[in-house]
């Protein structure tokens, strides 16, 4: 949703300032995510493939094997202790059924639903 607010945010001519407004308020809206977790690096993923909507290049979605797990609790904010941890009982859990796991990816959490 956000690549595509921005790819027409700036078809239609408007600075890159006020795209980047645009495009974070709709990752917020959609995600329900806190605003600090679209940091620098979110913001150009998103411009990339808002740019590439834009030029008209194919988009190809790739399916990799892989599987993604949600994980949620009560705390109130983000810590590499965490990510840590459910990376880790992912993998367990994962290499306890499945003998050909070789690793899991923790990824940067994101505080939601913050009301």
């Amino acid at each position: 949703a956000a690549a595509e607010l921005w790819a027409s945010c700036k078809e239609s001519g408007e600075t890159d300032g006020d795209c980047e407004s645009m495009i974070r308020d709709e990752f917020v809206r959609v995600s329900g995510a806190a605003e600090s977790t679209f940091d620098q690096a979110m913001k150009e993923k998103v411009k990339r493939l808002g740019n590439a909507i834009k030029d008209g290049v194919p988009i190809v979605m790739v399916k990799f094997k892989r599987m993604l797990v949600d994980a949620l609790t009560s705390d109130t904010s983000c810590t590499t202790t965490l990510e840590t941890a459910f990376a880790n009982a992912a993998f367990n859990a994962a290499a306890a059924n499945n003998s050909n796991v070789s690793r899991a990816i923790a990824r940067a959490c994101r505080v939601v639903d913050q009301a």
